[in-house]
């Protein structure tokens, strides 16, 4: 899993897997910052980022969301 800049592309960090856990533990330490994601609308990924972070903005990337609309 790559976590990446929405706006610039520029990766800041690649992920060993795309675990709930991984993904939760990473942003805890290091999402201070955050306050919108876009990702895939996994139930589970979306409570991860949740729990991990302070009310983030959370939005459909836009595979997922022309995927959706297709």
């Amino acid at each position: 899993m790559i976590i990446a800049n929405g706006e610039t592309g520029e990766t800041f960090y690649t992920l060993q897997n795309r675990s709930v856990s991984t993904v939760k533990h990473y942003l805890r330490r290091k999402g201070y910052k955050v306050e919108k994601v876009a990702m895939d609308m996994s139930c589970a990924f979306k409570s991860a980022v949740r729990k991990a972070l302070d009310k983030p903005i959370i939005v459909a990337d836009r595979f997922q969301f022309c995927r959706y609309i297709y």
